[in-house]
């Protein structure tokens, strides 16, 4: 069955709209990622956190989600959750946090969540708690991924080789195109070389 990346905004190409964090946050260009833009917080020091963009889902859906975060630093005990909120955004559940480590400064992690979506549930998304060590370090992420199911699969948006974007491009959800669908196109797609039938 083809899959589909409901995350809005995966990566920050065009701005960083419905991304979010503590203070505030920007895009920026990012390096060591599979893409070139992603969501970056610096300027303080503490906890701070940060979230991907929101995807749709309704009550019993079995979500996962996942983002790539890379430190300018070494940092440890981060808290990732899976956030669910109703039809007014306000958050009815989580899925308790898993904590994780980025040992190696510049090395790019990927962290993810699974749970069953609650009762009223209209959206999900990662949340990321971390503590940054000084000011004038920084943490990106971009690359985020949401899918119904429980098998985390390989990031994939509408810039992906086999996959589209379904609204405009970079800025909305993005869908595989039927993997039987090309492999066998309809007869009027198929090509015809001249002088034979």
């Amino acid at each position: 069955m083809p899959r589909k990346n409901l995350t809005t905004n995966p990566a920050c190409e065009i701005n960083a709209n419905d991304w979010e964090g503590t203070g505030g946050g920007g895009r920026n260009a990012v390096t060591g990622f599979d893409r070139n833009w992603g969501y970056r917080r610096t300027g303080q020091t503490g906890t701070v956190w940060l979230s991907t963009p929101k995807a749709a889902a309704v009550a019993g859906d079995v979500c996962i989600a996942s983002v790539y975060l890379k430190g300018s630093a070494s940092m440890s005990g981060l808290r990732t959750y899976l956030i669910f909120r109703n039809s007014s955004g306000v958050e009815i559940s989580d899925s308790g946090s898993a904590f994780v480590d980025l040992p190696t400064a510049g090395t790019v992690y990927r962290l993810s969540r699974t749970a069953t979506a609650p009762a009223n549930t209209a959206t999900f998304h990662i949340e990321v708690w971390l503590e940054l060590p000084a000011s004038t370090d920084t943490v990106d992420a971009t690359a985020a991924l949401s899918e119904l199911g429980s098998t985390l699969g390989t990031y994939a948006d509408g810039e992906t080789s086999g996959w589209v974007w379904d609204g405009t491009q970079y800025n909305s959800t993005s869908s595989e195109l039927d993997p039987a669908a090309i492999a066998d196109p309809p007869a009027y797609f198929r090509r015809v070389t001249p002088g034979r039938r």
